[in-house]
């Protein structure tokens, strides 16, 4: 969904249930290439993850996510306003989820009415909590906390996080860009999912994006639920 009053939407999905691979992608830079970079993500790194082999070699799915975001800062040549796009992707393979991110696009495990979230935001507040030089309160408070340490096709080499989770039959991943979770919590995030009979993705899906709106929305927002 876009935000109010934007003319576009630089969030981007690609959902594939044959290859179980799910891509949710933010753009970056001005409105023209952050659509073009969030798409270019999507379309590029479902096929880059299925050639990669076993989804479950860390090492390999980040290597993976690196030749992305160097393709992706090559491919941009001279385009003005810059360039560049968060990600987060899962793999399902079996009972296992493959998570890579880089950004603050986030994933969650929902699992028996409880909220885990699986990702720590690449920004400046949630990195200087994670190193200990100040915790949450302090952080949220801090000037430019959620200014981006990490994109994709930034100079700077990337390091994605990526991460494989056990999954149980009643599971469900949700994938979503900062646009939800700069509004709502994560506890207000699991109230909602929890107030969803039966967990249904779409009707998750259609009541996160009310609830979003409901709290004053203003930036372009995609979620995605799987299972």
């Amino acid at each position: 969904m876009p935000g109010p009053g934007r003319r576009g939407n630089d969030d981007r999905v690609a959902a594939d249930d044959t290859s179980a691979t799910y891509v949710v992608a933010d753009g970056m830079g001005s409105a023209r290439h952050g659509a073009w970079s969030a798409g270019f993500v999507v379309e590029r790194l479902p096929a880059l993850l299925a050639a990669a082999g076993d989804p479950a070699d860390r090492d390999q799915v980040a290597a993976v996510v690196r030749e992305l975001s160097d393709d992706l800062r090559a491919r941009a040549g001279n385009r003005l306003g810059g360039i560049g796009s968060t990600v987060v992707a899962a793999v399902v393979r079996g009972a296992a989820a493959t998570i890579a991110h880089v950004g603050d696009s986030r994933a969650y495990l929902a699992r028996r009415g409880g909220l885990t979230r699986l990702t720590t935001d690449h920004a400046l507040g949630e990195s200087l909590v994670a190193a200990g030089v100040m915790d949450a309160d302090e952080a949220a408070r801090l000037p430019g906390r959620a200014r981006l340490t990490q994109h994709l096709g930034m100079p700077e080499r990337v390091e994605p996080a990526v991460r494989t989770v056990r999954l149980s039959p009643a599971d469900r991943l949700l994938l979503c860009t900062d646009g939800l979770t700069s509004v709502l919590d994560d506890a207000a995030i699991a109230a909602v999912l929890g107030s969803v009979p039966n967990g249904e993705p779409s009707r998750c899906c259609s009541a996160l994006m009310a609830a979003a709106v409901a709290r004053g929305l203003v930036d372009d927002t995609t979620v995605l639920i799987i299972g």
